[in-house]
């Protein structure tokens, strides 16, 4: 608030600057609002980065379910191959072909871990795009 004192001893004045002061509350004004924005903002930027983390944990989840039930499939084929081959000649035959069975459930499994990580990734990083965009 400025004051200007003038004039004389005896006739002297005084006048209050009032602009000042309405240019002090309007600048705070703002300032209170433009946080309070922002707070919103950062708030639901959380909050979708948050839902997108718990998405991306669903989606890895159920990956490696999918992986385990192709891996256990995989190996119970082989195992009842090996277990069918009667005599020697078609165990050794049996043999191989149950650890390509294994080899192929195996590589088949870590391909949909990996897709399934991928999603996930991709998944956090659009939702943290997005949370950047919004500030």
């Amino acid at each position: 608030l400025g004051i200007k004192v003038g004039g004389t001893v005896t006739s002297p004045t005084v006048s209050a600057d009032v602009s000042s002061l309405a240019s002090s509350v309007t600048k705070g004004a703002e300032q209170v609002v433009t946080q309070a924005v922002t707070a919103k903002v950062d708030s639901a930027g959380l909050r979708l980065v948050a839902e997108a983390e718990q998405k991306a944990a669903d989606i890895r989840k159920q990956g490696q379910t999918t992986a385990d039930a192709i891996k256990k499939e995989g190996y119970g084929q082989a195992d009842s191959l090996t277990a069918k081959a009667s005599g020697p000649l078609a165990q050794m035959a049996a043999k191989p072909a149950a650890d390509a069975l294994r080899k192929q459930s195996d590589s088949k499994a870590a391909s949909i871990i990996s897709e399934a990580n991928k999603r996930a990734d991709e998944l956090v990083a659009e939702a943290k795009r997005k949370a950047g965009q919004n500030k």
